[in-house]
């Protein structure tokens, strides 16, 4: 990520994305309505995307929005997200344990 007031790159780690924009680990965050450059690498393949902030974690993260992506770079998200959605179908998630807490003692009990 690469903002017009800063020159360096951000690099942080891609929490979740979608089409609509991610939200990016970073100690260094940076103010809403910021436009930045984002580059997604996603499965290899390098995305695209002029942005803008939307949200701030102060030392947490940043909450992006995609303003404008090209042609290319959006069928990759697409298809990224696609395959990522079949990967978590309801058989997988059955398969991974389930806990429930139904009662808390304090160590101190």
């Amino acid at each position: 990520m690469r903002s017009p007031s800063k020159n360096y790159p951000y690099r942080g780690r891609t929490v979740t994305v979608g089409e609509g924009g991610c939200y990016i680990e970073v100690l260094e965050t940076l103010e809403p309505s910021t436009t930045v450059d984002v580059v997604l690498w996603l499965n290899g393949e390098k995305v695209l995307a002029k942005a803008e902030v939307a949200s701030n974690d102060r030392h947490i993260g940043n909450g992006i929005r995609f303003v404008q992506m090209g042609r290319e770079d959006a069928k990759k998200l697409k298809n990224f997200l696609k395959a990522a959605s079949q990967e978590a179908t309801p058989a997988a998630r059955a398969e991974a344990p389930v806990f429930e807490v139904t009662r808390f003692t304090p160590a101190s009990a």
